[in-house]
Parts: structure tokens; C-alpha cells; sequence
């Protein structure tokens, strides 16, 4: 049985998900229904290995975002604030 369910595996509901599991000590699921998690955050090494950002095209569109990264580029969230404001309704629960 868990105590939480969460649909989507994008970067800001992993994290959720963990601080759910390790800070509050309750069991959580995820449900994705893209065969991998991340959400457009996820990047994978093509056969010459080199790293393939899948949904780059997609984050581009977006404005006041910064791409960083050694091999490949990524999109930046600060999911401080949303994070610890996910946390404060979980705990006053």
C-alpha cells in the first residue's frame, strides 16, 4: 500500500516524490507513461555515445531559461520554493 501516488516523472515530482520517501518516511508511487523518467529533462548517449538531449527542441521555445552542460545542454529549474512548498502541506497533514 502507499501513502502517495503521483502521475509524471519530471524533474520537480522526483524530487517531491524522494523528499516524500526519505524525509517523511511514507511510501510513494510514481506512475510515467513515457518509457523513461525525467520528464524533458531526460537525455540519453546515442550509439557513438555521445549525449542526445531528446526534448532540447522543445525547451528552447521557453523564455528565461538557462542551457548549461558539458556534452549537452539542459534546462534549468530552481524548484526550491515549489519544493518546500509541497513539503509544508505534506507535513501539516
Amino acid at each position: 500500500m502507499f501513502n502517495y501516488l503521483i502521475i509524471g516523472s519530471g524533474f520537480a515530482r522526483n524530487v517531491i516524490a524522494e523528499r516524500i520517501a526519505n524525509i517523511l518516511t511514507e511510501k510513494v508511487l510514481i506512475i510515467e507513461k513515457r518509457n523513461h523518467i525525467g520528464g524533458n529533462c531526460f537525455n540519453y548517449r546515442d550509439k557513438n555515445g555521445i549525449i542526445i538531449h531528446k526534448y532540447r527542441e522543445y525547451v528552447q521555445d521557453f523564455e528565461n531559461i538557462i542551457l548549461v552542460g558539458r556534452l549537452a545542454d539542459y534546462r534549468y529549474y530552481d524548484m526550491d520554493d515549489i519544493v518546500e512548498k509541497a513539503l509544508d502541506v505534506l507535513r501539516k497533514r
